[in-house]
């Protein structure tokens, strides 16, 4: 095996591959497939993320080589620009890797281990595609909602593709812990006649979004899903990751329900930053007086054409921010300051509007034609 190629591209494929080896665990085992087909060099790692990265060669000759992956990535550690040029031992146990136009050179140890190849689906699967842009989006506004606790119901992001009255795909995302939900919709690029539902690990998925990282934001990121797994390809890297075999909680009921967003009374529209930097500074009040569990909850108190963001014991200090309202004024509510803020900064309007059923129902917080972003939050109870 041999193959010729820039030193820089070969090292940000490998910082690339490195994504998908640190979250399956760097170990002993953690091995990368180096294979070269005509002149292309294939980096593989798997794992619970399995993941192809392609290098274009100026040279090659076919063959492949497994090595661990520290090991390579001390290597790539190397400042040096140019050329390098990589050739195996007669017997295959050593790759010697030249550098620094020829001057300098360091050889690699092969890994004696059966190297499973990474997934791929089915020729025909049908896909769909998102641009990068918006996928990205989609998951930042989110994954900061999804439980990281195995055992929670809620555990996992799921993906939804459907098809509207229209005839349209939609791509929709859920997330949830029990205390929250987030949901982002966006239309898909369709390719073949895939409806369904899955369930993936949201650490997993939020390094695939990394790992896929396009450099075009407009580029489409093509979504397959077959066999148990979900696979993402976009140019010269492929990932892959497990399906959950589960039920996931009905979301959407509650979504349209009795609690839902439709079910709201009451209406607030305030400012963005003005919201986010009340939260702020009744946090910091609260922090100052020692406020721990419910008792360093934000109180919403809804007035006509205001809103005041307080909390409890906080009888002589209240942020006020001027609103625009509609509906019968509701009694006040106490929610996590920190579900506010991480909801209020990913919300992708400047003027954020929050329906409101009751004190002891979640208050939502939807935008778009069709709610294509969807949040809501639940209250805490008082002592």
């Amino acid at each position: 095996m041999k193959f010729k190629t820039d030193y820089e591209t070969f090292r940000g494929a490998i910082a690339t591959i490195g994504k998908a080896v640190k979250k399956n665990g760097i170990n002993e085992m953690a091995v990368v497939k180096m294979e070269v087909k005509g002149n292309i060099l294939e980096l593989s790692t798997n794992g619970n993320i399995g993941c192809i990265i392609q290098v274009e060669l100026t040279d090659g000759e076919d063959g492949e080589f497994v090595v661990s992956f520290s090991e390579l990535n001390i290597f790539s550690l190397r400042k040096c620009t140019g050329k390098i040029s990589a050739s195996s031992s007669d017997d295959g146990n050593a790759m010697t890797m030249m550098y620094r136009n020829g001057n300098a050179k360091t050889v690699l140890t092969r890994v004696d281990v059966v190297f499973n190849d990474v997934a791929k689906p089915e020729k025909d699967t049908p896909k769909v595609a998102l641009p990068f842009a918006t996928l990205k989006k989609m998951v930042a506004e989110t994954i900061f909602a999804a439980s990281r606790e195995e055992t929670n119901a809620g555990y996992g992001v799921h993906l939804n593709i459907r098809e509207d009255e229209d005839g349209l795909l939609a791509l929709t995302i859920t997330c949830l812990d029990g205390l929250r939900v987030a949901q982002r919709t966006a239309y898909a690029v369709k390719n073949g006649d895939y409806t369904g539902t899955v369930i993936v690990p949201p650490e997993q998925f939020k390094t695939m979004i990394d790992i896929v990282d396009a450099s075009d934001d407009d580029a489409n990121i093509d979504i397959t899903i077959d066999s148990g797994k979900l696979y993402m390809d976009y140019s010269k890297k492929h990932v892959c990751i497990p399906v959950l075999d589960k039920k996931y909680p009905a979301v959407q009921r509650m979504i349209d329900g009795e609690i839902g967003k439709d079910a709201c009374k009451f209406s607030i529209t305030i400012d963005k930053r003005d919201f986010i930097e009340s939260i702020s500074c009744v946090q910091y009040v609260l922090q100052e007086t020692g406020a721990s569990g419910v008792n360093s909850s934000a109180m919403l108190k809804f007035k006509e054409k205001e809103l005041e963001i307080g909390g409890i014991g906080l009888s002589q200090y209240g942020e006020k921010i001027e609103a625009e309202t509609v509906g019968e004024v509701p009694e006040p509510a106490y929610f996590n300051p920190d579900f506010l803020k991480e909801a209020a900064s990913i919300y992708p309007k400047d003027k954020i509007t929050i329906g409101v059923i009751g004190p002891k129902a979640p208050i939502w917080m939807c935008c778009g034609d069709s709610n294509e972003y969807v949040y809501c939050v639940l209250p805490r109870k008082r002592e």
